[in-house]
């Protein structure tokens, strides 16, 4: 599918030989939507509202009259077009009244938000034959909120050369870049930009612009930038410049200059290049097309509110014009060595990600941000850690930027800060900590190098002084500092006292292998407001485990509110005894358990006192620690030892049993019948202050099974409010148990199904009992841990639960089919023509338990809206104009089929709705669309593959009552040859024009072929054929319409539309007179004939297959 964009006065340049006038569109996006609401035994729809259009252009052509109409006010009509592969027309949208956005940006085109008064969308499909088969229209007048004008023949515009720019350069007045390129010498080489242009949505039609954002590719005159973002400085312009191959040579294709101009930010990550973010009063675009004719340009004066405006010259400044990309990095902190052991850099820390930033919005002052930096190991952690803790303050802090000049290491960037304070330090397993300095003032000199010279010569510095608001010279000093070594951990171990761990590591027994850490300190007390001084912060101590070892004891923690003694972490390396990390805590206690089907669990541990260990420069473990509860300086806690007991079993695989609800498990004997669990979570929380515990709370067990068995079952059990009661088991790899959550007075409160396999259940719950499997391989004995709270109570319980479930057949489809009421779809087969296809789609419920008073409140269920994916653009003008007039639904059906190996495909799920209006419609061009439905009625079944029921629910959402009804629903045809195909709830089929294969499936069907030559089954049930005119039939016998499967005495023929009066019926005799309907034999076929009028020869025909023509009786007909 290739789209395309037509603006009335606007010269558009694609590529497409077919379109060559229009404008190539890259991507859109279209919504629309209406708030439902639910309640008070009614639903209903606000007025529509219509999101803008958003359009990227594939190039930036008619930037400049874009901007123009943008500026000037209501644009043209405009038409958004989609071809397919053919070059077919098969999308149409039209916009009236539109006041315009416009973005520009070097990496995705040109990108427009378009508001408007009017919109009109037309679709055009064809049928299998490859005849044109629909024309679908919608149209609507917003203002009027009525139906408006549709789709009109939309007028080619005037063609120009395409501008396609492949690479950018930018001057900057004043400064010298490094661009060598012939026509760009002294320019900037640049990565990318963005600059955006709005128009207000509320007809007023209020230009704004934003700011130019551009990334340049190195640190070329980065100090200078600085300068004037910190400064304020207003300079003449910026100029940026696209150019593009012609395939003998380089041509300029595009111009982008702004004028009267000021630094917003300048945004350095030191990783090669910075961005920058200019203001300005002036713009100018201008493009070209490869013969270097000008195709379009326009100037707007931002601060006069009109076109025009003046831009001084923009002219390079003096200077090397460059500036030497770093290598690597180092931080040298006044007084901590880092791990850096000898050259230039002793005692210097190596670091990954250092990014700093500089703001000035005008009218302001200068707003620095904090530097950041990731060092490389956990050399001197302690002095860190003891420095942020008790004052964060350090002298002064250097970055050097490092590379390989004339075979020499020699620095290119320097980064200074005096009067600094740590605000972050964040220690974790993987790597050394990462740091947040603020300061007082920061300097900042590049280095270029000099061809002529053969060396490197300074670029102009930079220095500013925060607490005086002014610019000054900065030259921050230091004597090297000593190293300290550094040894990078190769593994995490955790002593919890009084917990028996699972490592076996023979120097850590009773440890547990530790997975991750974080533990995090902050000073956030600002350098400019007190010179320094500052108040440590500790967030909890988070540890991830790679089993579920211990969780259960710990949760036995929680409930007691008992502290943990201490905890030890250590990092290791070498021969895995050599401890190169410590972090010994006192005073814990359990502020979070994480538990869930993957293997291991999350923790959140408050803490009362800390110390770290790390490398110092005597090469040994130096401390520093702190105590959160005097805020004193410490270097040694007191450390116990880890619980003796048992190992703990390991499940691999889970099972969900809830009482009444039958499952399809067939993986372990002793879990048939259960529910398969793809995957589950519950969390455990206690809310702490230094050690003192806080209440016990149990959050919801939220759980996804494997198939959609029990979803039906699961929906009555939430809307009844009824509690009942729940186990999870999880089972080793030979089938032995080894981990169960039991949950007593538990409430279904949430469940969310869509296309694929399964679906997902919430469950509150009033009391639980988690318990883990143990063997002793000393003594071979067998035991549990277990945990058990009661959350209405607050107190730790003892109990047993036992589900009575039952086997049942796995119901998993594998495709989704759906019908709209009265709404065409793209189906066109034999099993589900006419529907639609269901790409993908979601819907849920859920209600309130409050657990403190044992359940009351439960069962006030609320349904969340479906939403369903459409894969064609089929019916989305019929849904647009429901959603618009506000317009209900009698419903929706949905189907999902899995494949019988003797019997094909199968229905194993239905969804029905009722009393339906449709929410929100969002369209795009990635292919087909959303719809949201919104609901007052819904009914869910799951089904054997021979068509029995499992289990079946259905729920008045009005009433707030259970309830029960046959969905029988339009499904219709098109203009084209279609397969109808109904749903065997007793539905009413249409075929409208063409030539039909209508199917009635089960149910009292009435089946309408119209015009043309149309194959009809009714299907079980006693069904009605209906003819609405003479015309729906056909004089000529051959094309006469056939009923394959008429049963005498049970359907009937309707015929009471075609004649002006009251039909005769002549049995098996000739005609006689005008307004008769007579049958005869023609081999297997009843052949039944209608004369209208006075010429006594057959008007219409039908043809009945298998039936003899004397049994027919008047009786079988509505005459």
């Amino acid at each position: 599918m290739r789209y395309y964009l037509a603006i009335d006065g606007i010269r558009g340049g694609s590529p497409s030989v077919s379109n060559t006038s229009w404008l190539e569109v890259e991507s859109f996006t279209f919504e629309a939507a209406a708030d439902v609401t639910v309640g008070g035994g009614t639903i209903s729809a606000s007025k529509t509202k219509f999101d803008p259009v958003q359009v990227v252009l594939s190039n930036e052509t008619s930037l400049p009259s874009l901007m123009a109409n943008m500026v000037d006010g209501v644009l043209g009509t405009i038409h958004l077009q989609a071809v397919d592969d053919l070059g077919k027309l098969v999308y149409d949208m039209q916009l009236e009244g539109v006041a315009a956005g416009v973005s520009d940006s070097s990496g995705s085109g040109v990108e427009l938000k378009l508001d408007y008064d009017q919109i009109a969308i037309q679709t055009i499909s064809q049928d299998r034959t490859g005849q044109l088969r629909d024309i679908s229209d919608f149209g609507w007048d917003i203002a009027k909120n009525a139906a408006g004008p549709k789709v009109s023949t939309a007028k080619d515009p005037v063609a120009v050369a395409e501008t396609s720019p492949s690479h950018f350069y930018m001057i900057v007045d004043g400064l010298k870049g490094d661009a060598k390129e012939q026509g760009h010498a002294s320019w900037f080489e640049i990565d990318s930009f963005d600059v955006a242009g709005t128009s207000t949505g509320d007809r007023t039609r209020v230009t704004s612009f934003g700011p130019l954002s551009v990334d340049v590719s190195s640190d070329a005159a980065l100090t200078e930038m600085l300068d004037r973002a910190a400064k304020g400085t207003i300079f003449d312009g910026v100029h940026i410049q696209g150019v593009s191959f012609d395939g003998i040579k380089i041509v300029d294709t595009y111009d982008l200059k702004i004028g009267n101009v000021a630094v917003l930010s300048v945004t350095d990550d030191l990783h090669g290049g910075y961005n920058v973010e200019f203001d300005y009063s002036v713009i100018d675009v201008t493009t070209r097309g490869l013969n270097g004719t000008k195709t379009d340009s326009y100037r707007f004066d931002l601060a006069a509110g009109k076109v025009g405006g003046t831009i001084n010259p923009i002219d390079a400044g003096a200077g090397t014009g460059g500036a030497v990309q770093a290598e690597q990095y180092y931080l040298r902190l006044e007084g901590i060595g880092g791990d850096i052991q000898s050259g230039a850099y002793q005692g210097c820390f190596a670091i990954d990600d250092p990014t700093f930033s500089v703001s000035h919005t005008p009218g302001s002052v200068p707003d620095f941000s904090n530097v950041s930096v990731t060092l490389a190991s956990d050399a001197a952690l302690h002095k860190l850690f003891q420095t942020i803790s008790l004052a964060g303050k350090v002298a002064s802090a250097s970055i050097f930027g490092v590379a390989s000049v004339n075979s020499k290491q020699q620095t290119v960037f320097e980064l200074g800060l005096d009067g600094v304070l740590i605000t972050e330090l964040t220690t974790t397993e993987s790597g050394g900590p990462v740091l947040g300095l603020d300061y007082a003032r920061i300097g900042v000199s590049t280095f270029a190098f000099d061809p002529v010279k053969n060396a490197l010569t300074s670029n102009p510095s930079f220095g500013f002084n925060i607490l005086t608001g002014k610019a000054e010279s900065v030259d921050i000093t230091g004597g090297a500092q000593a190293p300290a070594p550094a040894v990078a951990p190769e593994k995490y171990y955790v002593m919890i006292e009084g917990v028996t761990g699972n490592s076996d590591d023979p120097s850590h027994a009773g440890w547990f292998d530790l997975d991750s850490f974080n533990l995090e300190v902050t000073n956030s007390t600002l350098v400019v407001a007190n010179g320094g001084a500052g108040e440590a912060s500790f967030e909890p101590l988070g540890l991830t485990f790679g089993d579920d070892t211990g969780v259960v004891a710990l949760t036995q923690k929680i409930m007691a509110g008992a502290q943990i003694a201490s905890v030890r972490i250590e990092g290791v390396a070498g021969n895995k005894s050599d401890v190169v990390y410590q972090l010994d805590l006192n005073g814990l206690v359990v502020t979070n358990i994480d538990d869930s089907d993957a293997p291991g669990h999350s923790i959140s541990l408050n803490f009362q006192k800390v110390v770290i260990y790390s490398t110092g420069t005597s090469g040994s473990l130096e401390a520093s620690g702190y105590d959160l509860t005097t805020g004193k300086a410490i270097n040694k806690l007191a450390i116990g030892d880890p619980g003796a007991g048992p190992q703990e079993l390991q499940a691999t695989k889970y099972f969900l049993a809830i009482d009444g609800v039958d499952g399809s498990s067939r993986d372990d004997r002793a879990h048939k019948g259960w529910l398969d669990v793809a995957d589950f979570s519950i969390q455990l929380d206690a809310p702490a202050d230094l050690g003192v515990a806080g209440k016990t709370d149990y959050g919801p067990l939220d759980v996804t099974v494997v198939s959609d068995t029990g979803l039906s079952k699961l929906l009555e059990y939430m809307s009844s409010g009824k509690s009942h009661n729940v186990k999870l088991d999880g089972i080793t790899d030979d089938s032995k148990l080894a981990y169960s959550v039991e949950l007593g007075d538990a409430f279904v409160t949430g469940i969310t199904d869509t296309d694929g396999p399964g679906y997902s259940v919430t469950l509150d719950y009033t009391k639980i009992e988690v318990t883990t499997s143990t063997f002793d391989s000393a003594t071979g004995e067998s035991g549990t841990i277990k945990a058990g709270w009661d959350r209405a109570m607050q107190k730790v319980t003892k109990f047993d639960v036992s589900p009575i479930v039952a086997k049942t057949a796995d119901t998993s489809p594998t495709a989704y089919y759906m019908v709209v009421d009265g709404v065409h779809g793209d189906r066109d087969d034999t099993s589900h023509g006419s529907w639609f296809t269901v790409d993908s789609f979601s819907f849920g419920a859920e209600t309130q338990v409050s657990i403190g008073s044992g359940g009351a409140g439960a069962g006030k269920a609320a349904f969340d809206p479906l939403t369903v994916h459409i894969a064609s653009e089929d019916g989305l003008t019929d849904l647009l104009g429901l959603m618009a007039r506000g317009k209900f639904l009698d419903g929706i059906h949905i189907e999902g089929t899995a494949l019988n190996a003797n019997d094909g495909e199968k229905t194993v799920y239905t969804l029905d709705l009722g009393n339906i209006l449709v929410s929100d419609i969002s369209d795009s061009s990635g292919g087909g669309y959303d719809v949201t439905f919104v609901y007052g009625k819904i009914m869910q079944e799951n089904l054997r593959l021979n068509g029995d029921s499992i289990s079946k629910f259905g729920f008045d959402i009005l009433s707030g009552k259970p309830t029960s009804w046959t969905n029988g629903l339009t499904i219709v045809g098109s203009a084209g040859a279609d397969f109808v195909i109904g749903t065997g709830a007793g539905d009413e089929l249409m075929g409208l024009r063409g030539n039909d294969r209508i199917s009635g499936q089960d149910g009292n069907d009435v089946v309408n072929g119209g015009a043309g030559r149309d194959l009809m089954n009714g299907g079980g049930g006693n069904d009605r054929f209906d003819f609405d005119a003479i015309a729906d039939t056909s004089a000529v016998a051959s094309r006469y319409d056939k009923i394959a499967d008429f049963e005498v005495g049970l359907d009937t023929i309707d015929l009471i539309d075609v004649y002006g009066g009251t039909l005769k019926w002549m049995g098996t005799g000739a005609f006689t007179g005008e307004g008769q309907v007579r049958a005869y034999q023609d081999g297997g076929f009843a052949i039944i004939e209608i004369n209208v009028d006075a010429n006594l020869a057959s008007d219409g025909g039908i043809r009945l297959t298998g039936v003899s023509a004397d049994t027919l009786q008047e009786n079988d007909f509505i005459l």
